[in-house]
């Protein structure tokens, strides 16, 4: 018996097992996912969730920055910052790698369930899934914007049958629903907002606006009241101001994330190009609207991605032609062992790279190229005095070491990620001193700094350690990694316990 036979007999013909074999498949896929925790901003998440569950409140004020202690500041990621602290304190870290492959199988899941039911192929939307899990990897880490990439695939669904049932109140009630538990997740509710108004069609504008309103209010229903608009607006010139953050940076043609973003709009404007009514002009008005601000923002690659594979599958869901000259080639006998025979080998690939991913995170649990764990620790057992002076990505796992169970500050670092605490002054100086600028030493004398923890990459470290009033005592790689510095006189005190690479 040849090996296509052979393969062509472990395939399911009934639509359970079918389905089984993609839940099965999707979660190998999530494995292959899988990573040691990298998300700087986990860490502060983590802080502000246990604050939230010790006093029963959500803060509605900073207590962990220097400078921004006191000021008035919305804790809009209340609920996955509960969750996050919760699975933290009763798992540890390994929990929340656990809760990130939740996360991502979950979202593989959703994705396969939207995109199948809008295309009414399950073939069709595992493909579409593949497409859109390749155009979110690079940015998959646990954070709560991850936890609404479960959610948006679904809206997309709610919108498809609302354009092709009609409007009803339960299918209203589910989207208001929906995001309402995402008002309470991210701020970033405008998303499925702005998706809702572009994907309800062929409806009395009076009962569109009536479901953009009722969805509106449930975005309200937060310990906030709502203001998260605020703080949401208050972000809309932050890709300008903030340049040196990387997911606010425009992509460019040679970053592997726009490569399956771009390989998504070819194939949707392909499609439109055959079928010229398949949309309207204003579905793909808004669609390139959301295409062009996620290559110049590329925070937003996730949601165009997923937008992307929610039109097509619509596409292929009501052009029947379409959908059926797909599905005929696979039913030619020989692309149809061609594709069992590539799918068992990718499986099979798929379970060695699952398992190889799976081990590395589980015996790292956080990844050292992007938290600075191996250089606080360093701090901690030397005893390093403070003031410690930190970069933007270090500040929130700064945080997480000197913080307590509950919350509270041990230490108020200088400069965080929260980009809305951040005060001008410090955030101007911080920049200075990473670009290796003139006005370096402010940044220090602002601080007034006896210890320095930064990326080692940065010119900053290069400055100063020729400079010679500081000493670098401890470098986890020349190249990437965390330095940590300390000043000459602190160096000269401790220097029996204490060896520096600049100084003699």
């Amino acid at each position: 018996m040849s090996v296509a036979r052979r393969a062509r007999l472990l395939v399911p013909t009934s639509a359970g097992s079918k389905r089984l074999l993609a839940a099965l498949l999707l979660l190998l896929i999530a494995c292959c996912m899988a990573r040691p925790l990298r998300d700087p901003d986990l860490w502060f998440h983590i802080v502000c969730g246990r604050w939230i569950v010790s006093h029963h409140e959500v803060p509605t004020q900073d207590y962990w920055n220097m400078f921004g202690a006191g000021k008035p500041w919305r804790a809009y990621s209340w609920l996955g910052q509960v969750l996050f602290a919760l699975v933290e304190k009763d798992f540890g870290l390994r929990g929340l790698i656990s809760l990130e492959l939740c996360t991502i199988f979950l979202f593989l899941l959703a994705s396969v369930w939207s995109l199948a039911s809008t295309s009414r192929s399950l073939l069709l939307g595992f493909l579409l899934t593949l497409l859109s899990a390749v155009g979110c990897y690079w940015h998959i880490s646990l954070r709560p914007q991850t936890l609404t990439w479960i959610l948006y695939p679904v809206v997309i669904l709610l919108c498809e049958r609302v354009r092709a049932r009609g409007l009803s109140v339960g299918y209203g009630a589910k989207l208001a629903g929906i995001l309402c538990l995402w008002a309470n997740i991210h701020v970033s509710t405008v998303i499925p907002l702005a998706t809702i108004a572009l994907l309800v069609e062929r409806e009395k504008a009076g009962r569109v606006a009536m479901l953009l309103f009722t969805c509106f209010v449930a975005t309200l229903l937060t310990p906030n009241f709502g203001t998260e608009w605020i703080s949401a607006m208050n972000y809309v010139g932050h890709p300008a101001t903030f340049t040196l953050i990387s997911e606010l940076r425009p992509v460019t043609f040679l970053d592997p994330w726009s490569v399956p973003l771009l390989i998504g709009a070819a194939l949707l404007l392909w499609l439109c190009h055959s079928m010229p009514r398949a949309l309207s002009l204003r579905v793909l008005a808004g669609w390139f609207v959301l295409l062009c601000l996620s290559l110049a923002v590329m925070r937003f690659i996730p949601f165009a991605v997923m937008l992307t594979c929610g039109l097509i599958a619509q596409i292929l869901g009501e052009q029947k032609g379409a959908r059926e000259a797909v599905l005929r080639l696979t039913e030619k006998r020989v692309v149809r062992q061609a594709l069992v025979v590539v799918i068992l080998v990718i499986t099979g690939v798929s379970i060695k790279v699952a398992h190889l991913r799976l081990v590395q995170a589980w015996d790292r649990v956080i990844d050292s190229n992007f938290v600075a764990r191996g250089a606080v620790d360093f701090i901690e057992s030397r005893s390093l005095p403070k003031p410690i002076l930190n970069s933007f990505e270090d500040g929130h796992y700064l945080m997480y070491r000197y913080a307590d169970q509950n919350g509270e500050p041990g230490y108020r670092v200088p400069i965080d990620g929260r980009t809305e605490v951040n005060t001008k002054e410090a955030w101007d100086e911080f920049k200075a001193s990473y670009l290796g600028a003139e006005r370096w030493q402010d940044f220090i004398d602002l601080v007034k700094a006896k210890t320095i923890i930064w990326p080692t990459g940065s010119p900053f470290v290069r400055i100063l350690t020729a400079s010679g009033q500081w000493c670098l005592v401890y470098q986890d790689g020349p190249v990437t990694g965390t330095s940590v510095l300390v000043q000459r006189s602190v160096w000269e005190e401790r220097r029996a316990h204490l060896d520096s690479v600049n100084c003699y």
